[in-house]
Order: structure tokens, then C-alpha cells, then sequence
């Protein structure tokens, strides 16, 4: 899944934490960094997240987020569902 699939997601909400190519220690997304224009394959997080602050152009949701979001989805339409009754 790429970022078009989730325009509902808040760009601000986009970071290399929710991101599927963080492996932890390590990028492993072939976004291009800000400074060489090279691939951000293989970067340390912290460079990441510091070069990123909203995830770069081959960010893409993990499991985790995805989840999140659909659940909080879910939430918001019951609860809107039960208010218009």
C-alpha cells in the first residue's frame, strides 16, 4: 500500500514510526534523502526521522497503524450511526 491509499490519514500522522519500512534500527524504504538525493535504504532511524518529521515518498502504513486507523474509523461511524437515531 503507498500513500494515495490512505489520503484520509493526516499528513502530520505520517512519520517513520507508523511507517512499514521501519525495521527498528534501520530504514529499509527507497524514499530519496533531503541532502544527497541518494536512497534512504539502510539510514539509521534517528537520521530518518530527524530528515522526515512526515515520512518521506515511499512511506507506507505499517500493520500496526493500519489498525489503529480502520478501529478508530469503525469507532467514529458507530458513534456517528447511534447519534443520528
Amino acid at each position: 500500500m503507498r500513500k494515495a491509499d490512505f489520503d484520509y490519514l493526516e499528513p502530520s500522522k505520517r512519520s517513520c514510526d507508523n511507517c512499514e519500512f521501519n525495521f527498528g534500527y534501520v530504514c529499509a524504504g527507497y524514499g530519496r534523502r533531503t541532502d544527497n538525493g541518494e536512497y534512504t535504504y539502510g539510514m539509521s532511524m534517528d537520521e530518518v526521522k530527524k530528515m522526515f518529521t512526515h515520512g518521506c515518498d515511499d512511506w507506507g502504513i505499517s500493520l500496526e497503524a493500519f489498525i489503529e486507523v480502520e478501529e478508530e474509523r469503525e469507532r467514529n461511524l458507530l458513534k456517528n450511526k447511534k447519534y443520528r437515531k
